[in-house]
């Protein structure tokens, strides 16, 4: 039995969430194992971002496209947590 063309596109987008997820959980590690510099770093556009996107993906619904938005959402994540290790380390 073969897949139809839209279980393979769920399947597909499911695996590139996983792979966000592994990113975002190992930009957090990478985070928390980081000596800080400066302790007066302003990190407030940095957390309001990770807020903004945690809003987002409270509030996107079931299917496909919203999977595809949540991968978006937790690539912004990604790069948000990235640039908050570059500005401590």
């Amino acid at each position: 039995m073969t897949e139809s063309p839209q279980d393979a596109a769920s399947q597909s987008a499911f695996l590139a969430l996983l792979q966000q997820r592994d990113r975002l959980t190992g930009a957090i590690n990478q985070l928390i194992e980081t000596d800080f510099k400066d302790a007066t770093v302003d990190l407030t556009k940095n957390i309001s971002d990770i807020d903004s996107a945690t809003t987002q993906l409270k509030n996107i619904g079931n299917g496909l496209a919203a999977l595809q938005k949540a991968i978006t959402i937790a690539d912004t994540v990604v790069k948000v947590v990235a640039s908050i290790i570059s500005m401590v380390a």
